[in-house]
C-alpha cells in the first residue's frame, strides 16, 4: 500500500479539481455555490461566465492528472507537469483572489507533487493546524511534519525534526 500513496495523492488532487469544475460550472449560481463563495445572486449571475471558464481550466487539470494516472509509470512526467500547474495556479489564485486557494488547491497539489517526486519527508508550517492536518492526511504516517507558527522559531524546529540536517527546499508562498 505505501507504494501507492503518490498515486492516491494525485487521484485526490484530480478529484478536487473535478469538484471545482462542478462547483464553478454547474453550482456557481445555485444556492450552494453562492453560499460557498459568499456571493449575492446578482454577483453570481454577473460572474458566471468567468466562473465557467475557470471551472473548465480546473477540468483540464483533472483530465491531465487522470491521464497521467492511467498511463501508470509512463505517466510520471505528465503527473509532474499537471501537478506543477496545479501548484502555480493555486499560488497565483492565493495572491490574486483568495488566500484560501493556497490551502484548497496549492497545498494538496504540492504534497502530491512532493510524494510523486519521491520526497521522503515534508515539513510544513501552519497557523491553522486543523486545516493543515487535512493535507497531512494525504501521506503515510510520519511523512509530513507540521509546525504551528508562533511556538518555537521555525528554523530551530526544522533542525530538531531533521536531527540537525536541515531542509533541502523551502517554498514560502
Amino acid at each position: 500500500m505505501p507504494n501507492n500513496i503518490p498515486q492516491i495523492a494525485v487521484a485526490v488532487v484530480a478529484a478536487l479539481h473535478l469538484w471545482f469544475l462542478i462547483l464553478e460550472m454547474i453550482l456557481w449560481t445555485k444556492p450552494f455555490g453562492r453560499k460557498t463563495f459568499r456571493m449575492s445572486e446578482e454577483k453570481a449571475q454577473t460572474t458566471a461566465p468567468l466562473a465557467m471558464n475557470q471551472g473548465l481550466y480546473n477540468g483540464f487539470l483533472a483530465a491531465g492528472l487522470i491521464w497521467g494516472l492511467l498511463r501508470g509509470a509512463a505517466g510520471f512526467e505528465i503527473e509532474v507537469f499537471f501537478l506543477s500547474c496545479v501548484v502555480v495556479a493555486g499560488v497565483f489564485g492565493a495572491v490574486t483572489a483568495s488566500r484560501a486557494i493556497l490551502w484548497v488547491q496549492a497545498a494538496p497539489g504540492a504534497v502530491a507533487l512532493a510524494l510523486a517526486m519521491g520526497v521522503r519527508k515534508i515539513l510544513g508550517t501552519a497557523r491553522n493546524q486543523d486545516l493543515f492536518q487535512k493535507v497531512k492526511d494525504l501521506a503515510a504516517p510520519g511523512r509530513i511534519e507540521i509546525h504551528t507558527l508562533g511556538t518555537v522559531p521555525t528554523h530551530e524546529w526544522a533542525y530538531e525534526v531533521t536531527h540537525g540536517e536541515g531542509v533541502d527546499v523551502v517554498i514560502d508562498a
